[in-house]
Parts: structure tokens; sequence; C-alpha cells
């Protein structure tokens, strides 16, 4: 790893693969994980919504990833 680089921030690539696939991604973050974590200034691009709801939105998607804990 090269610690002088300038790497990009995992907002930059949620970021960069929203626009690059917004016909077919969303990102959606856990609003209780979120609060608990203190994490709630998400980019504009992420929804927050409670448990409930992801599970409902992914039982609609074709292909669903987590990322974090489950």
């Amino acid at each position: 790893m090269n610690w002088n680089a300038d790497y990009p921030s995992p907002q930059k690539h949620v970021s960069d693969l929203i626009d690059t696939y917004s016909e077919t991604l969303t990102w959606i973050a856990c609003r209780y994980c979120s609060e608990e974590r203190n994490f709630t200034n998400h980019i504009p691009s992420v929804r927050t919504r409670l448990a409930m709801q992801i599970g409902k939105h992914a039982k609609r998607s074709a292909k669903v990833v987590t990322v974090g804990l489950t």
C-alpha cells in the first residue's frame, strides 16, 4: 500500500457507482444503524430507510448486495 497516494473515499466510490448505474442501482442505508454509529450525513443519493423497509426493497430486487454488519 502506498501511504502517500491519494485514495478515493468510500463516499466517492458509492457516488460513482450510483452515477454510473443510476437506472439499476439504489443504495439504501439502515436508519437505525446510521444513527447508532452517529453517521447520518450520507451523500444525497443514498437513501436511509428503516430495516423493515429495506427488506421490502430486497424482496423486489433482482440482486442484493449488503455491506457491513447484517
